[in-house]
């Protein structure tokens, strides 16, 4: 939720409409949405997925651990968190790093700069992303690839 101004009225609105996370696997879904007709509307978001030399789509699913730091960070209603719209330049590889210290402590992210300042950008591929804006150096420790996968 984010505030904007809309009918010149200044409301707290979703910055994400219609779109929902089903903390499940696949293929409990997947029976779900097959048995249930009031289910049939839902559909996945579908991203494309290189298996060696050939390329097809697939379901897009977000590790839990990212889902968890995702939810943490938007939860609060603090100017240090930033909705990104950029998904280009969110998603973009960067140096991987873990927030020591302070509100968002735990929370694994990837180093960006926007407007000449150090931010930790938690990108939920070909979805949306939000960015902790101002963290300090010192605060931050770089994580290998490995170690941002893991919960």
């Amino acid at each position: 939720m984010r505030y904007k101004t809309q009918n010149f009225k200044h409301q707290l609105l979703p910055v994400v409409d219609n779109l929902i996370f089903i903390h499940t696997k696949y293929d409990d879904l997947a029976k779900i949405k097959e048995n249930k007709a009031q289910y049939e509307p839902l559909r996945y978001i579908m991203h494309s997925v290189l298996d060696g030399k050939s390329a097809h789509t697939e379901p897009l699913f977000v590790p839990e651990r990212q889902m968890k730091d995702f939810i943490r960070v938007t939860a609060e209603q603090n100017d240090q968190v930033v909705f990104l719209e950029n998904m280009d330049f969110a998603c973009r590889p960067g140096a991987k790093v873990l927030i020591t210290e302070g509100m968002f402590a735990g929370v694994k992210g990837v180093v960006k700069s926007i407007r000449k300042h150090l931010c930790v950008v938690l990108p939920i591929k070909d979805v949306m992303a939000v960015a902790v804006t101002n963290v300090p150096k010192k605060h931050l420790v770089y994580i290998t690839d490995d170690e941002y996968e893991k919960d």
